[in-house]
């Protein structure tokens, strides 16, 4: 790997676009997390949340329902599959009874969470409540509860919530992601020219990471 010191050191950007209540964006999240790690040069990364609704403008329903009008059979085995991958990963998934819908507003704060140093924080705390303790994430007092749990102002993030902030930010990140053919989630952009599909394997986010440093 290459490890960099002193002024040669410059920051790169990984953007990843992702739902919260996508069960491969959590374990994609972290796939790329160890690659990190194992790379030695985590601080040489930014990384950059981007927004992307699996089901815009839908109504909130159970996910089972969902899944199961979407593919048109019981989705148990899926749910076995994803949950078994997950675990594999260090995360405890509990999917089926948790709701399934429009992620606006889950968006909105994790946009705004960037400017006070908490968006990766917040996107955990998110992610953990929605797979692993079946909270929904489709009403403002939940999302507040998750929000002051992360140390972020509750009132300032009620603000948010009342009022169209960051709306025009997760329009134009679905936009972005149509333009470079990104249908699917999670998506991510490495030094904004390397791409990878999907909840690769770490090796896989390795040679990208390796490659953005050459």
């Amino acid at each position: 790997m290459h490890n960099l010191t002193g002024t040669e050191k410059q920051v790169i950007q990984i953007e990843v676009w992702s739902d919260i209540v996508c069960p491969w964006c959590w374990i994609g999240k972290r796939r790329l997390e160890k690659a990190l790690d194992k790379s030695g040069n985590a601080d040489r990364f930014e990384v950059r949340h981007r927004a992307f609704r699996l089901a815009p403008n839908e109504k909130t329903e159970p996910i089972a329902s969902a899944l199961a009008r979407k593919y048109g059979r019981n989705p148990d085995e899926m749910f076995d599959h994803v949950e078994a991958i997950a675990a594999k990963e260090g995360l405890e998934y509990h999917l089926r009874g948790t709701l399934y819908g429009d992620t606006l507003d889950a968006h909105r704060l994790v946009l705004w969470s960037k400017s006070h140093g908490k968006q990766k924080d917040l996107i955990e705390a998110f992610s953990k409540a929605y797979f692993t303790d079946g909270k929904s994430l489709f009403d403002h007092a939940t999302l507040l509860e998750l929000v002051q749990g992360t140390g972020l102002n509750r009132n300032e993030a009620a603000e948010v919530l009342a009022g169209k902030s960051f709306l025009d930010e997760v329009k134009k990140d679905e936009a972005e992601a149509r333009s470079i053919g990104a249908n699917g989630v999670p998506f991510f952009v490495i030094a904004g020219r390397l791409g990878i599909s999907g909840a690769q394997p770490p090796a896989i986010f390795l040679r990208a990471i390796d490659e953005a440093l050459k």
